[in-house]
């Protein structure tokens, strides 16, 4: 009898099985299809770009304005030139109109060697290195049995200004050795005072 019993459980027992396994896979294609399209519009959607700010978007204005400044009628333009050989810096006015409708970048080009050194319609500032003295120097020096006066040039270089018939025995031996190395004075007015002086 026992045995007659269990016949018809065990035949019940695999149809359960497959209604089981069966219910789990309908609801397993119910449940995963719904999660798929999110975790694929995180992947696909773009991050949000930022907005530019307002100095981002105001630079390219700012260089256009710089760019489109020239030189024009009142422009003042001042070259600062440094002579090496004396350490001084003379300053001198150039015309405008040499350069006149020139932005800086033009400027710069023209003017070289010189370099800008700041620029604007008001304005322009040139700066530039030179070998030798300035304009203000003079120098005393003994060659070819005279006394030469030299001065310099645009450039800085000393060249003869004039000769000066001074014999040179009638002066100190300290004069004579001075004079054969040369003697670098401050201005043409500080030579004439050496010269009243040797002199009297």
């Amino acid at each position: 009898m026992e045995n007659k019993r269990l016949i018809p459980i065990l035949c019940v027992l695999p149809v359960v099985a497959l209604l089981v396994g069966g219910g789990a896979a309908y609801i397993g294609n119910r449940t995963g299809p719904s999660t798929l399209p999110q975790e694929i519009a995180a992947q696909t959607t773009p991050a949000p770009t930022a907005a530019p700010t307002v100095q981002q978007s105001a630079a390219p204005e700012e260089e256009a304005g710089a760019l489109r400044e020239s030189v024009n009628q009142d422009t003042k333009i001042v070259l600062e030139k440094k002579f090496i050989q004396c350490g001084h810096t003379v300053e001198k006015t150039l015309p405008q109109q040499s350069y006149a409708g020139m932005t800086e970048n033009e400027l710069a080009k023209a003017a070289s060697p010189a370099k800008v050194e700041s620029f604007s319609a008001k304005k322009v500032i040139l700066s530039q290195e030179s070998e030798g003295y300035c304009p203000d120097h003079a120098k005393l020096q003994w060659k070819d049995d005279a006394v030469e006066i030299l001065c310099p040039n645009e450039e800085g270089q000393l060249v003869l200004k004039k000769k000066l018939e001074l014999s040179l025995e009638l002066m100190p031996k300290e004069v004579r050795e001075e004079l054969e190395q040369g003697i670098l004075f401050g201005s043409l007015d500080e030579v004439e005072q050496w010269l009243e002086d040797i002199a009297s």
